[in-house]
């Protein structure tokens, strides 16, 4: 059984997540010129979507998917402006198969994302089962990173939404330094 095979473990996955609703953000403008207004408008997307989640219901299960699939565009429009010394070097993707490579080099994927979030709560994915164990400290640094991340990013939105964006860089870095750690160790040991 995996998080995805079980609409139930899918909603507590996404559950848990417990990303808070901001409050008073009627001001904030939605302005494709700032893509800390997108993450902005991606999150609070994706917090709704979490919220909306019942047992078997897969089509909100899918729309969670989506909204977080949505997040990671506009964070990736943030990390992709960033300064590249803080970016981790991605040289494993080289050896992986083309299709994985295309995928991963489009931005953050969510189904990274989504592995990440099902080995934290300790659920398995079918065809590494016994690698789990291995996979659980990089996934709760990732969870933790993306968790920081967010916070940072929307309380940053709320304050001033408009690039550049230095002062998001240091929770970039942590978070792409756990990213690619979680992402290096599923794809080239386990796919």
């Amino acid at each position: 059984m995996t998080g995805r095979d079980v609409p139930d473990a899918a909603v507590y996955i996404f559950k848990v997540q417990n990303f808070p609703m901001p409050k008073n953000c009627s001001k904030i403008k939605l302005n494709s010129f700032q893509p800390l207004s997108l993450f902005y408008f991606a999150y609070i997307k994706l917090v709704k979507q979490i919220k909306k989640l019942k047992p078997g219901d897969i089509k909100a299960i899918k729309s969670v998917h989506d909204a977080q699939k949505e997040l990671l565009e506009a964070l990736y429009l943030i990390y992709y402006q960033a300064d590249e010394r803080i970016k981790f070097q991605r040289e494993y993707r080289s050896y992986l198969p083309m299709q994985d490579q295309m995928e991963l080099n489009e931005g953050f994927s969510e189904n990274i994302l989504y592995a990440c979030q099902v080995v934290q709560k300790g659920y398995r994915i079918r065809g590494i089962e016994s690698h789990m164990e291995e996979l659980r400290e990089p996934a709760i640094v990732l969870f933790a990173a993306w968790q920081s991340l967010c916070t940072v990013f929307v309380n940053q939105a709320i304050i001033d939404s408009r690039p550049p964006y230095r002062n998001l860089e240091p929770v970039i870095k942590d978070f792409d330094r756990a990213w690619v750690t979680f992402e290096r160790v599923i794809r080239l040991r386990f796919f």
